[in-house]
């Protein structure tokens, strides 16, 4: 009896004190190959720094791509869930209709190497939608 009395208040506390996320991953596709790529909305006010700490957490397989891009929340984004391949996923959000939208690009390449670039301050970089 006594462990229900301990136990109740915990779960209170956890079930009651959470805070909604900053973030709603609307997108997702994963290759054959195990690459993936992340759509992400995020409410306004959220740091760059809370935007690359959620990217970082995405699930990566070691030797493979991980790429997450962030848009403001209410944006219209593409549907990549069902595309054929990685490169139509991409093609997907680099549309015209869809690229000037992405707010934050990350990318995990396959050697190991970690690119974060914030749309806004450079939108012609390749991760933006851009040619650089």
């Amino acid at each position: 009896m006594k462990k229900i009395f301990i136990i109740i208040p915990i779960l209170l506390f956890f079930s009651c004190g959470s805070t909604p996320s900053k973030f709603n991953e609307v997108e997702y596709y994963k290759s054959d190959n195990k690459d993936r790529i992340f759509l992400l909305t995020f409410k306004e006010g959220t740091t760059e720094s809370e935007i690359r700490q959620e990217a970082s957490r995405k699930m990566n397989t070691q030797g493979r791509m991980t790429g997450v891009y962030f848009f403001k929340e209410n944006a219209t984004l593409p549907s990549i869930w069902n595309s054929y391949n990685i490169f139509n996923a991409n093609e997907r959000i680099f549309s015209h209709k869809y690229s000037s939208q992405i707010k934050y690009g990350y990318m995990k390449y396959r050697v190991g190497t970690i690119e974060f670039i914030n749309c806004s301050d450079n939108p012609k970089h390749l991760l933006c939608g851009g040619d650089n």
